[in-house]
C-alpha cells in the first residue's frame, strides 16, 4: 500500500506518523514502513524505513521527521505475509513559528 503527501513550501517542518496493527494471527514476516522523498513527485528515493514487530495484535507506532527541503513524501507499507495487518499514515505540518 502506498500513500503520497505533498509537503507544501509554506511548511517549515513535517512529521509523518505511521501505525501498523497486527491481527490476532501475526504475520510471519513483519510489515516494513518506508518513507520515500522526491523533489518532483516522479523520481523517488528512500529516505527512512522502520519495521513493525511480529506479536499477535501488536500495535507499532512510528514517526518520521522531514526537514523543510523535502517537497514530496510517499509512505509505502510492504513485506508482511498473507496475514492481515491494518496500516495508517498521516502527516503533521508546522506552518508558523
Amino acid at each position: 500500500m502506498t500513500t503520497s503527501f505533498k509537503l507544501f513550501w509554506e511548511s517549515y517542518y513535517a512529521t509523518i506518523l505511521a501505525k501498523v496493527t497486527n491481527g490476532t494471527t501475526p504475520p510471519t514476516l513483519p510489515c516494513a514502513v518506508t518513507v520515500n522523498v522526491s523533489s518532483d513527485a516522479a523520481t523517488w528515493r528512500q529516505y527512512a524505513q522502520q519495521t513493525a514487530g511480529l506479536a499477535a495484535s501488536g500495535v507499532y507506532s512510528m514517526a518520521f521527521d522531514l526537514p523543510p527541503s523535502i517537497m514530496y513524501a510517499q509512505v509505502v507499507f510492504s513485506g508482511n505475509t498473507a496475514q492481515a495487518v491494518t496500516v495508517e499514515a498521516l502527516v503533521e505540518y508546522v506552518t508558523g513559528i
